[in-house]
């Protein structure tokens, strides 16, 4: 009797105790109360020359870049540093971005300039492009959150477990073209509105040579990401508008 006593109390004492929370850049991030959207990886690339069709969120120096529309974390690799934990900045758009120290937190995106570029693509969704540069070919995907920074929630995860997912094989090795992408990151999920600070964050283990890079690709649709017809058309304009008022108040030509 005594045995099944303290079994029951220590299974009150689980069910009653926080969840599990995540330690990255000195915060510790819970899943948002609307749930975790779980990303997958394919090994497809999207088409093209990312770094000119894509915003680039998190990227190595010497990624060639041309006039990046938002800002973006330009980490640096050092041959003998293999392993990163690496944040997204709204730091740098039209220039070189913002440089972070290692496991730093950046400058948040908000909810308004996502929105606009994905109404500029007609698009609700966005895939996570990933460029590999490898000498040694053991780079390992740890972890992708996307993250809402003003209440420190996950709000996306891409968390394959013990060992990691490993993109060390990549098809365009090299800085320039991209080789996986992650996707199942939608922004009508309910607890993303124009003012919420969204950030994107990485950990990758068994680095070598050049630096990973991370772009945003919004998913195009047939029709409008909001309605159809007209109406649609009229919210995705709408969107642009915002976003170039908001560019013209934060000195970005």
């Amino acid at each position: 009797m005594r045995n099944y006593l303290l079994g029951g109390i220590a299974a009150l004492a689980l069910l009653s105790s926080p969840a599990q929370a995540d330690l990255f850049g000195g915060i510790d991030w819970t899943a948002s109360l609307n749930g975790v959207d779980q990303l997958t990886i394919s090994n497809t690339p999207p088409p093209g020359n990312q770094p000119e069709n894509a915003p680039c969120i998190i990227c190595g120096t010497g990624q060639p870049l041309k006039n990046p529309s938002i800002g973006f974390n330009n980490f640096q690799q050092g041959g003998s540093i293999d392993t990163y934990n690496v944040f997204s900045t709204n730091v740098g758009a039209g220039g070189q971005g913002g440089l972070l120290a290692n496991d730093t937190i950046g400058l948040p995106y908000d909810g308004l300039l996502l929105r606009a570029l994905a109404a500029a693509n007609l698009s609700a969704t966005f895939s996570i492009g990933i460029d590999v540069n490898t000498a040694q070919h053991g780079e390992t995907l740890q972890r992708f959150l996307i993250l809402d920074v003003g209440n420190n929630t996950i709000l996306a995860d891409f968390n394959p477990g013990p060992g990691g997912y490993l993109i060390g094989n990549p098809i365009n090795n090299g800085s320039g073209f991209p080789d996986f992408f992650l996707s199942g990151f939608n922004l009508q999920r309910g607890d993303i509105n124009d003012q919420s600070q969204i950030m994107f964050f990485a950990r990758i283990t068994g680095a070598s040579d050049g630096a990973e890079s991370f772009f945003l690709v919004p998913a195009p649709v047939p029709g409008p990401m909001v309605g159809a017809g007209i109406p649609g058309l009229i919210m995705a304009l709408g969107g642009l508008i915002a976003f170039a008022r908001r560019r013209k108040r934060n000195g970005v030509a």
